[in-house]
């Protein structure tokens, strides 16, 4: 080193210096120097110990301090239950606070074209908000082209540089893209009236902000799209009751019973105007077949008659019988019958429509 110090030292005091030797890094040391003798005569003892290390550890956990405490302040506000350009105003407010920057804006992109949209900004003096993300060779143009972060810590002489926001006294200028589900969804835009003002820490900072700023777009999105997934099967659901709603309507204001069966003549199925018909309710039908719904005698002709057509996998049709009312009275009813395949082409039942035909018989 070989110059003496241009400040006094005092015995017994540490003083921490700053050494920059010529070819060498910096390095940061502590400087003790304690009285003593030589020769009988008053000396000084110096011990220096460099601490460059254990002040970069230092500095490193004060950083993090620093990020995590302005993490969990924006984290609190985008977790409450408000609209997002408000929410999004709070956290660069924290944001600006804690870089000591004069302006910030958040911009998202939307719509087809995918076009940036103002939804946030903060800082003090009312400065535009068209502050370093004008769209033609600017910060914020480069910031989106390149996907990566503009820093200009000398903003007036760079040619990025937008002679507007140089009037205005902007020096530095931070633009870092914003990324939601791999691709940059947005920009965060940082401004101030000081040359040099983003430093390592400062920019360390910002970006961990813009990454939770970027999970919170990701999960609006997914909400966006879940929302309007659950609307569409809303919609598709609402679709469905209304149409069976109608054929409920139709069905049971009809005269003709619906049913499916198996290959067995069992009724798996029967529609609920069986009871304003027969007097029974469809789920009385289930697991009896039909010739149960009808007399004795007409039974055994009805499984001569039906049997022979699905004994050979066979349609029927206008099949005439009688029919066993609830109360024991007669109807004449008629029946038709058409077979029901599986997806592999077996026959599995049959599906059809028993109709009342007594007034018609009568001539009524």
């Amino acid at each position: 080193m070989g110059e003496e110090f241009g400040f006094p030292l005092t015995g017994g005091v540490t003083t921490r210096l700053n050494i920059k030797m010529q070819g060498l890094e910096k390095i940061v040391a502590d400087l003790q120097v304690v009285p003593t003798e030589i020769d009988n005569g008053p000396a000084f003892f110096a011990n220096l110990r460099d601490v460059s290390e254990l002040v970069r550890v230092q500095e490193g956990e004060r950083l993090k301090t620093k990020e995590l405490e302005a993490l969990a302040r924006i984290g609190n506000i985008l977790a409450q239950d408000r609209q997002l350009n408000i929410k999004f105003t709070e956290a660069l407010e924290v944001l600006t606070e804690v870089v000591q920057a004069d302006f910030s804006t958040i911009r998202v992109r939307e719509g087809k074209n995918r076009a940036l949209r103002l939804v946030a900004q903060s800082g003090s003096g009312k400065m535009s908000a068209r502050s370093a993300i004008s769209s033609h060779r600017s910060a914020a143009a480069e910031a989106l082209q390149t996907e990566a972060p503009i820093i200009l810590n000398n903003y007036p002489s760079d040619p990025l540089a937008d002679q507007l926001d140089v009037k205005r006294g902007i020096k530095s200028v931070v633009v870092l893209p914003i990324r939601s589900d791999g691709q940059v969804a947005g920009l965060i835009s940082v401004v101030a009236k000081t040359e040099g003002h983003f430093t390592i820490e400062r920019i360390k900072i910002l970006t961990s902000i813009c990454s939770a700023l970027g999970v919170i777009l990701e999960n609006i999105s997914l909400i966006e799209q879940l929302d309007a997934e659950y609307q569409l099967r809303r919609r598709a659901e609402e679709a469905q009751r209304e149409a069976e709603t109608r054929y409920h309507d139709l069905v049971e204001g009809s005269s003709e019973i619906r049913w499916e069966t198996d290959l067995d003549s069992i009724y798996t199925f029967c529609s609920p105007n069986v009871k304003s018909i027969l007097g029974y309710e469809p789920e009385e039908m289930i697991g009896l077949s039909l010739f149960d719904f009808m007399p004795p005698a007409e039974a055994i002709r009805m499984k001569v008659v039906i049997g022979s057509k699905t004994a050979w996998n066979q349609e029927f049709s206008a099949a005439e019988h009688e029919g066993l009312h609830k109360n024991d009275q007669i109807e004449t009813m008629e029946i038709n019958g058409k077979l029901v395949m599986d997806s592999a082409g077996t026959a599995v039942g049959y599906c059809g429509v028993s109709r009342e035909i007594s007034s018609r018989k009568d001539g009524t």
